[in-house]
């Protein structure tokens, strides 16, 4: 699995011009610390925030695509990864949450989801 690229923040090391480009870095794994409560990032005070919280989930995944699509190739092996994991995700996410949410609300968040990010 191509995931491990998505991982961890992009090294500035190794891309000098990253931060040049990309003004707000974001990776799988800052999101995974947020949901397991360590970093504060998507804590709500009550499940009545739950779609909150998968706005600002979304968002932030959507920014993981947005920023290498923004800093690579179009045509680049890394873009096509994401290209492939950012559809694996939106069908996990559709499947994950069709029991919580009825119709109407999972086309929102959706709609929701696409206006966050110009992905090709």
């Amino acid at each position: 699995d191509s995931g491990h690229a998505f991982s961890k923040p992009v090294d500035p090391v190794e891309n000098k011009t990253y931060h040049d480009i990309i003004k707000r870095p974001m990776d799988l794994g800052t999101i995974a610390a947020g949901l397991a409560e360590s970093d504060g990032r998507y804590v709500g005070p009550s499940y009545r925030h739950l779609f909150g919280i998968i706005h600002s989930v979304l968002r932030d995944l959507q920014q993981v695509w947005d920023n290498c699509y923004k800093y690579n190739k179009k045509t680049s092996m890394i873009c096509r990864m994401a290209q492939v994991h950012e559809k694996k995700i939106d069908n996990i996410f559709v499947r994950s949450l069709r029991h919580y949410f009825n119709q109407h609300e999972i086309k929102c968040l959706r709609r929701l989801k696409k206006s966050f990010g110009n992905a090709p």
